[in-house]
């Protein structure tokens, strides 16, 4: 058993901590809980899994992240403070489920509204998540045989056509024991992290949190599928996202979008509302401020010069992008070059 705790206000890599043990392979036992202010530490410490998160909303950020390596297991719990994309990919040759635990108002998951009476399911291992601010969410990440096993020993008659849905409806009694008993374990891991390496314990919650995660797939297979939003909407965002990050560097307009687009601004707006609940040019700047955000950090201090990289993500004004800049990340450009 690998165990490590961090608590950090800048970048302190708990990764760095284990890089002197042997190798993990996947879902190795390991206990970990992680609180930052720096969303990309965040995402970078989720083992195996390959996304990242950026800010929608700016403002103070501060996100906690615990995680958990049991019996061939991944258990998650992320919470954050403020609105941000999720997107990336899970592990290969599993399959995910996300809980909510707490949230404000509705998440955007694989394009359909969800809250706390939904299941989230990653079929196929695209993440594609907009969560709201002061949110919580557990994920439960297992191997996609070893699931289909277990289902098809004790629920024969199930069927696989559950796993081509994005997001399922268990009945409520189902989804509030699954979210209840997570929030019981995490809390106490968080208070006994060492008593984990008790083999009898890691056997009693593996089993208990897939009995619980079995019953609530069980319980939705013939209930109402949430659906998603129009087809033409999401693809009309997916096509703007696309240009979005093929002209960053450009001083993209609302009318060039739609232009580009063959839309009305009015459609493109309604479309962006409706799946990121911003506006279109909202969204592009955010976008650019994280792409700033990123390039600052990884950039040389000594040589790095804040004006250029901030030309390079298309801000011209360097005024306005200075005020924007704080406004997202709560400290000025030139303060994340110097922290780099």
């Amino acid at each position: 058993m690998i165990i490590a705790t961090v608590t950090t206000e800048t970048t302190l890599n708990w990764c760095e901590r284990l890089s002197h043990q042997r190798p993990l392979t996947r879902f190795d036992n390991l206990v970990m809980s992680l609180s930052s202010q720096d969303i990309d530490e965040l995402s970078q410490a989720v083992r195996f899994w390959d996304h990242a998160y950026q800010r929608l909303q700016p403002g103070p950020f501060t996100g906690e992240l615990q995680q958990v390596h049991l019996g061939g297991i991944q258990l998650l719990r992320a919470a954050w403070s403020q609105t941000l994309m999720a997107r990336g990919q899970c592990p290969s040759g599993t399959i995910a489920f996300g809980v909510h635990l707490a949230m404000r108002g509705q998440a955007v998951w694989r394009h359909h509204a969800c809250d706390g009476r939904h299941l989230l399911v990653n079929p196929d291992r695209e993440v594609d998540l907009k969560a709201t601010d002061n949110y919580e969410i557990a994920v439960i990440t297992i191997d996609k045989i070893r699931l289909q096993e277990q289902l098809e020993h004790y629920c024969p008659n199930l069927g696989e056509a559950w796993q081509q849905q994005s997001v399922l409806q268990p009945d409520t009694d189902s989804i509030n024991a699954l979210a209840a008993y997570l929030r019981l374990f995490f809390n106490w891991m968080q208070r006994h992290p060492h008593s984990l390496a008790q083999s009898p314990l890691q056997t009693v919650f593996v089993q208990d949190i897939l009995s619980l995660l079995q019953a609530a797939i069980v319980s939705a297979v013939d209930r109402p599928i949430p659906r998603p939003y129009a087809h033409k909407r999401i693809h009309l965002v997916k096509e703007a996202e696309a240009l979005m990050r093929a002209n960053a560097p450009q001083p993209l307009t609302l009318t060039a979008l739609c232009q580009a687009l063959q839309t009305s601004e009015r459609t493109l707006i309604y479309s962006f509302q409706d799946v990121f609940d911003m506006s279109p040019m909202a969204y592009f700047k955010a976008q650019r401020l994280n792409g700033v955000h990123r390039q600052l950090k990884a950039a040389n201090p000594t040589e790095a010069k804040v004006k250029e990289i901030a030309l390079q993500w298309g801000f011209s004004h360097m005024g306005h992008f200075s005020q924007d800049y704080k406004a997202m990340f709560n400290e000025s450009p030139s303060q994340t070059l110097r922290r780099s």
